[in-house]
């Protein structure tokens, strides 16, 4: 039986598509299928006189064939260790809708609605390098939704996680590692990056320049407590209380961008926090709670205007107005996020001349 992770969700943006992915083990994987089969007793919300509007896009695998996909798949790499019998052989997930995308969504024929559907899952299976094995669109609860299941184990032998830890360009390896030093990570230049660049905050230069605390002098704690220490002194916690507590959130990442649980034998503490323009503080533990965070963020949003509009028109928004840039980030929001007709926006007004030039002509 499904669980609450895989249940439909009604949190989150309005407007667009939502998935969730879950490993589980042979057994799991058999109780997700009858589930999403409908075969056997089924919990209360699942109305039977619907069950015609369920489709078997592709029938899901049992626990059993995907323990032997997985067991034929880690066999492309060097591994000693045979699989334990409580290890996930499966990837289960769900795609549902905003209650705005949810009203576009319904109004599709089953036929488009099951294309979407496929669609994404392969779409997700590409992300991940591994293959759909399963796909059932559901019709007979309250709101239209697809279960979809994979293997484990990816077409290279490794575990599907390890690729699902990732959050995107947030923690892409050339970023980590560009934002680190050649032998340690670096809270502090992760955490200037995404307050000044990503959530588009400005910090003042520091009052004077240190040079970073070697490993060596402190070889028990871990970078974040090291960090901590230097950066402790009220002068510099004005800045770095913002910029610490976002840093913090990406250390499972390591000098070079490998995901990592521990550093110098201790386990790493990815937590961290943030403080909305509003005065909102937001905490939050690891990447992936960062980025989806981030992917909700007013903050970023604002932010990821003013950075467009400049890089394409080699000049702030407020040049073309004080209210410029409120007006692209709120028609941006309107628009679902859609960046092309941001950038038809951002070009309509660059084809005018900017309010300083004319005040100067004038």
């Amino acid at each position: 039986m499904t669980d609450d992770a895989l249940k439909p969700e009604k949190s989150g943006n309005p407007r667009a598509a939502q998935t969730r992915i879950k490993g589980k083990n042979a057994g799991a994987v058999g109780g997700q299928r009858a589930h999403d089969l409908r075969i056997g007793p089924q919990p209360d919300y699942v109305d039977a006189s619907r069950a015609h509007l369920n489709r078997v896009l592709i029938a899901p695998q049992t626990g059993t064939q995907l323990r032997t996909i997985c067991e034929d798949r880690r066999k492309l790499r060097t591994t000693t260790r045979a699989m334990k019998s409580s290890a996930a052989v499966g990837v289960v997930g769900i795609i549902t809708f905003g209650h705005e995308a949810q009203k576009i969504f319904d109004a599709l024929t089953l036929e488009q609605q099951d294309a979407a559907y496929r669609e994404t899952a392969e779409a997700i299976a590409e992300r991940l390098n591994t293959t759909l094995t399963g796909l059932v669109a559901h019709g007979d609860e309250s709101a239209a939704h697809a279960h979809f299941q994979l293997p484990a184990y990816d077409l290279t032998g490794h575990p599907v996680s390890e690729t699902a830890k990732r959050a995107g360009v947030l923690t892409h390896p050339l970023l980590m590692s560009g934002l680190a030093y050649y032998d340690a990570t670096s809270p502090i230049h992760r955490g200037v990056f995404l307050i000044r660049y990503v959530l588009g905050r400005t910090l003042r230069p520091p009052s004077e320049a240190f040079t970073p605390l070697s490993p060596d002098l402190h070889p028990d704690l871990t970078t974040r407590q090291r960090v901590a220490l230097q950066t402790s002194p009220e002068s510099c916690q004005v800045c770095h209380s913002k910029i610490n507590a976002l840093g913090f959130s990406l250390e499972n990442y390591d000098a070079v961008g490998r995901f990592r649980t521990e550093e110098r034998d201790r386990p790493i503490d990815p937590s961290g926090g943030y403080t909305t323009r509003q005065g909102e503080r937001v905490d939050f533990q690891g990447a992936q709670e960062l980025a989806a965070f981030l992917v909700e963020s007013e903050d970023a949003h604002r932010a990821f205007v003013n950075r467009a509009f400049q890089f394409f028109v080699k000049q702030p928004p407020a040049a073309f107005g004080a209210d410029t840039l409120d007006r692209l980030t709120a028609q941006f929001r309107e628009n679902g996020y859609n960046i092309r007709d941001l950038l038809l926006e951002i070009a309509v007004i660059a084809a005018k001349r900017p309010l300083a030039a004319d005040q100067v002509s004038t």
